[in-house]
């Protein structure tokens, strides 16, 4: 419960100050990184807890790797950035943490769980698993493939209508 509210209010945070986090092109204030920091952290934690503790060290390496990354010789080391600016990078742009990778990740959770709910509603999933564990196992090679054939119609059939569901303007040029 204490986790889940945290992580509101630093989701709120940006929610709130939108319209100051987008039009401040100066440094993070300490509210700012106090926010980041513990949004850093919840998503670590709650990585830690959905997928395990592997995919978090990684994680974690890379944040110490930024860090950390003078320390280095060669051509893996390079300058280093301060703690403010990786916790602003994560939190405050669209490259960190509300960036690309989320918007990706909850178009598609949500097209699964569309999927899920239509063949719940129809019945289809019940029957399509009966049916493709009565296949011999000759034809499945193991019954893993039964989670792929779902898959592989809500690529063919629903993936095309992404651009209709989720119409996107182009993306300015950078100079």
């Amino acid at each position: 419960l204490l986790l889940s509210m945290a992580g509101a209010a630093v989701s709120g945070y940006i929610v709130y100050n939108y319209d100051t986090i987008v039009l401040d092109a100066g440094p993070a204030t300490t509210t700012d990184f106090v926010f980041g920091l513990a949004s850093i952290l919840l998503v670590l934690e709650a990585t830690r807890r959905i997928v395990g503790l592997p995919i978090t060290l990684v994680a974690l390496c890379f944040l110490l790797y930024a860090l950390f990354g003078n320390y280095i010789p060669g051509m893996m080391g390079h300058p280093g950035f301060s703690l403010k600016r990786i916790v602003a990078y994560m939190y405050l742009t669209t490259e960190g943490l509300f960036g690309m990778p989320l918007g990706v990740s909850a178009s598609f959770v949500f097209l699964f769980i569309l999927f899920g709910a239509f063949l719940h509603s129809t019945g289809l999933g019940n029957s399509l698993s009966i049916s493709l564990l009565r296949l011999p196992d000759v034809l499945l090679v193991g019954r893993q493939k039964l989670l792929s054939l779902p898959a592989v119609f809500l690529e063919r059939f629903l993936a095309p209508l992404l651009p209709i569901l989720f119409p996107q303007e182009p993306l300015p040029f950078r100079s």
